[in-house]
């Protein structure tokens, strides 16, 4: 009975992170997503958006905005993490080059449990139309609190490196995470590069398991959050 009890409410908890919250509303209220016992929270945003100076309508960025992109929740093979969607693109209009660079940070806690971070997974979508076109993102991890690099990730397209992973170099309880996001494109319309979601997983090492009531409170608390926002919308 216990363990169905267990599985249940981890489900619930689960099913209750899946849906996707606006990026632009997480950082106005300084809202979280928990997933499993990882807790994302302290969520950051900022962009700019460079072209030819001599053709300053060389191109455009999008989006130029944290409205533009959304976060959810996700799980594979005993992994959590979050997933950022949206149409991230650089599209050239006339001859020249535009490059567009967005920076997205948050914090990753393991919480209710004893494991620690071993390692991050990241993987993309990154595409490009034209000869002179590419999409990279450069992920740092940081220990929070001390900011000690912890490892760094890149994936990019062209060349074709859709997925990294890294071992981190100290397991800890949290971690401050910095995504680098760049699109370039040297050409003329529809030249462009585009990234429509950005997956993120934490392995984990150590630990016990926790109790069911553990999984109750997260569950019954995402149960609240998600009445609460049902209530607003």
């Amino acid at each position: 009975m216990k363990k169905f009890l267990l599985v249940t409410v981890a489900m619930l908890a689960l099913s209750a992170n899946l849906s996707a919250t606006l990026l632009s509303d997480l950082i106005a209220n300084n809202g979280s997503i928990l997933v499993g016992d990882k807790l994302f929270s302290n969520f950051t945003f900022s962009m700019t958006c460079s072209t030819n100076p001599s053709n300053p309508v060389s191109g455009t960025c999008a989006p130029t905005d944290a409205s533009g992109i959304n976060v959810s929740g996700i799980t594979q093979g005993g992994m959590f993490g979050i997933e950022f969607q949206g149409a991230i693109k650089v599209l050239a209009l006339n001859p020249g080059f535009t490059v567009g660079d967005w920076l997205l940070g948050y914090t990753a806690t393991v919480v209710g449990t004893d494991f620690l971070i071993s390692d991050m997974h990241l993987s993309f979508n990154g595409s490009n139309i034209g000869q002179f076109g590419q999409a990279v993102i450069v992920e740092t991890i940081y220990e929070a609190g001390t900011q000690n690099v912890l490892g760094q990730l890149q994936v990019n397209n062209p060349p074709a490196n859709l997925t990294a992973q890294v071992d981190l170099s100290k397991f800890v309880k949290s971690i401050d995470v910095k995504k680098d996001i760049s699109l370039s494109v040297y050409g003329a319309f529809p030249d462009s590069a585009e990234i429509s979601f950005i997956d993120q997983y934490l392995s984990q090492t150590g630990g016990e398991v926790p109790e069911p009531g553990t999984y109750a409170m997260m569950g019954a608390g995402l149960i609240a959050l998600a009445a609460i926002r049902r209530r607003k919308a």
